[in-house]
């Protein structure tokens, strides 16, 4: 009897576990996932929760970017996902941030990335999306949507350089041909002056 009621416990928890995995793309507990694993491509959404802590981790220590709302991360295929039972199109980009509010004061950041992309280059895009969720959160720069962009692709510049693709960090630096590109520049010129750390300092006091 004592046996049978603890893995009934057992069975509990575990399905408690992988609940609140599956719906909040993270957890307190110690799952079994591909975290730690070779994996090459993030092709399914149990690898792309796997990168989930290790980017915020990364994003912690390389820019003192800290999320208190939970990460929600979704896979599409193709040039559109659904949101809110409407069709996103996607022109040449590889993610899209989104928010719920849930409650008065709580956040649910909804980040879509393209299923299948190496894990490297996964980590980069997510590091991007997180950095608008970050700036949601924070309630920076509400009046500039082209500095928010700017930063976003300055973090992820920097993330793909950390993770070894300097090639694609490149394509980055030589964005020039709309807006988004010159306050990428911005952003690149405000940390020769006041280094990384400053570059969070000084973006913290614009409106």
């Amino acid at each position: 009897m004592e046996f049978f009621v603890k893995a009934v416990k057992k069975t509990v928890l575990g399905i408690g576990r992988f609940l609140e995995f599956f719906t909040m793309g993270e957890t307190d507990y110690k799952l079994h996932t591909p975290e730690g694993e070779d994996f090459e491509d993030v092709s399914d959404l149990f690898k792309a929760r796997a990168l989930v802590a290790k980017t915020k981790d990364m994003m912690q220590q390389g820019f003192g970017i800290i999320l208190e709302s939970p990460v929600i991360i979704n896979l599409y295929e193709g040039k559109e996902f659904a949101l809110k039972d409407t069709k996103k199109e996607l022109c040449g980009v590889l993610g899209q941030y989104h928010y719920e509010n849930l409650g008065k004061n709580n956040l649910a950041h909804m980040i879509y990335i393209a299923k299948g992309l190496e894990k490297r280059r996964f980590m980069s895009v997510l590091a991007h999306e997180m950095t608008h969720a970050f700036l949601r959160e924070a309630k920076l720069m509400n009046c500039d949507r082209y500095l928010r962009e700017g930063f976003a692709r300055w973090v992820e510049y920097k993330t793909l350089i950390f993770l070894g693709l300097n090639e694609e960090a490149e394509k980055i630096v030589h964005i020039k041909t709309h807006k988004y590109g010159k306050d990428v520049e911005k952003i690149f010129r405000l940390e020769k002056k006041v280094g990384t750390e400053g570059v969070i300092q000084v973006l913290r006091r614009i409106d």
